[in-house]
């Protein structure tokens, strides 16, 4: 089964944000880098546009503290990195963890 590639225009429209976003967040290791033809276009799949999504909610929004900003961003890496489910599981303890506090 081959893989659908995805343009970054696909990914901006799906991503509700401006290409030099999708740059940005590759250069700072919120989603993984997008392979590339011999001719320097950006192959996408399915899965970056996932991560792409999760690191646009992950950062809606203010954050009360730098200890949960950093606490996302490592999500987010986390994510980025093809473990997904890792990623996952880490934002449910953080839930668990605050949802005994209250």
């Amino acid at each position: 089964m081959t893989k659908k590639h995805l343009r970054t225009s696909d990914v901006v429209k799906a991503a509700g944000c401006h290409p030099n976003t999708v740059r940005l967040y590759e250069a700072w290791g919120f989603i993984p880098p997008v392979s590339r033809t011999s001719s320097g276009y950006g192959q996408s799949t399915e899965a970056y546009v996932n991560c792409m999504t999760l690191a646009r909610l992950a950062f809606r929004g203010p954050w009360p503290g730098r200890a949960i900003r950093r606490s996302v961003i490592a999500l987010v890496k986390q994510a980025a990195t093809g473990d997904l489910g890792g990623a996952l599981e880490a934002a449910y303890a953080y839930l668990a963890v605050v949802h005994t506090i209250d």
